[in-house]
């Protein structure tokens, strides 16, 4: 049972891993505007010639696994209670 449950979750968590990745390239391609933005006012270089920098979509795919890991933990504790 125990075995069970461990291959159960690191399977969610390898979902979320590779489904996060095509999001978040769709998700800066269309933010784009706001990576220009964002290197107009701050100075830091975040769009090149060929689109946004490697960090944008390092930042973006590490914020959605936050977000990802913050619902997955929610919707865990609230299964436990039940």
């Amino acid at each position: 049972m125990v075995m069970k449950n461990y291959f159960k979750r690191a399977g969610i968590a390898l979902f979320i891993l590779v489904i996060t990745m095509p999001v978040t390239f769709i998700f800066v391609i269309i933010t784009h505007p706001f990576w220009l933005w964002f290197e107009k006012t701050s100075g830091i270089e975040s769009y090149g010639h060929s689109g946004p920098a490697e960090w944008c979509y390092w930042f973006v795919y590490f914020m959605l696994l936050a977000c990802a890991a913050y619902v997955w933990s929610r919707i865990y504790i609230r299964t436990k209670r039940n």
